[in-house]
């Protein structure tokens, strides 16, 4: 006797049904882990991370900066953007060409309103800081481990340690930078959010619950922007990365006076809510 193929197929969504019943009512812790495993793969895959940089007059470095980003693997969940405070050398006709959004402000702007102008058009979950000099060493381990440890959703920032490039770098350079490396780790232990310009990584939805960097501020607001997200949530210090900076600032300041305003702006900003610089010279 020939098989009905209509009744078969009857027979088998009857039969997926009940089991899908069964399922739900007997076993559904295991029904919701499947729910949860499948929704955390596609968080996972449509997760972006947006990697904002701030400049002024930075056709120096920012070509090399932004070509880094280009050994990406995953590059179509990366986003780079410029955001420039009216350059008025060759810096946005640079970063045109290299850099997936730039936007350009009419007027010279603090570094904290350029870095928040970068966040209005940046699509990113996880938003990652930059300054014009800094380079990554291997990027694609770098953000790898970024993406790893913001999984932990009580991670609401983080960021690592600041070295001078290597081939620029004097004794000098290297213990200081260690030195002081390991204290931002052990202010950041204590539970004192504290976190350098030059690479700052924080959730895009916290950064804007705390309304982000204060434009007012002329310097020292990294230090404050840290300081108000160690107090909504953990911050990270990422002991095993380490990003480069040039040492332009060094060799024209020296090291008293860039440790001297550092101290005071920050000590400012924490206990005043204002900058003790009334401009943040730039080291070009």
């Amino acid at each position: 006797m020939q098989r009905n193929p209509t009744d078969f197929l009857h027979k088998k969504l009857l039969s997926d049904f009940f089991v899908s019943e069964i399922l739900l009512f007997k076993y559904p812790s295991l029904i919701w882990t499947w729910i949860n495993l499948n929704i955390h793969s596609m968080t996972e895959r449509n997760n972006m991370i947006s990697i904002i940089i701030p400049t002024y007059n930075e056709a120096r470095y920012i070509k090399r900066t932004l070509q880094q980003f280009n050994a990406l693997k995953d590059r179509k969940n990366f986003e780079v953007i410029v955001s420039d405070g009216c350059s008025t050398d060759n810096t946005v006709m640079v970063a045109e060409k290299y850099a997936d959004k730039v936007i350009v402000s009419k007027k010279k702007l603090t570094i904290a309103a350029g870095r928040d102008n970068g966040v209005k058009i940046a699509k990113g979950d996880i938003l990652i800081f930059l300054d014009a000099d800094i380079q990554v060493p291997s990027v694609n381990i770098f953000f790898r481990k970024v993406k790893e440890i913001f999984k932990n959703p009580r991670i609401v920032a983080a960021t690592t340690k600041v070295y001078i490039r290597p081939a620029e770098a004097t004794l000098f350079d290297k213990t200081f930078h260690f030195l002081f490396s390991h204290l931002y780790f052990v202010l950041n232990f204590l539970h004192y959010g504290v976190a350098r310009g030059e690479c700052q990584i924080i959730r895009k939805d916290v950064f804007l619950k705390i309304k982000g960097y204060d434009k007012r501020l002329v310097a020292g607001e990294d230090f404050d922007l840290f300081y108000r997200l160690g107090k909504v949530g953990k911050i990270h210090y990422f002991r095993d990365l380490v990003v480069y900076e040039s040492r332009r600032r060094y060799e024209r300041m020296g090291y008293p006076k860039v440790l001297a305003l550092w101290f005071m702006n920050y000590m400012s900003v924490i206990f005043f809510k204002r900058s003790y610089s009334k401009e943040w010279e730039p080291a070009r």
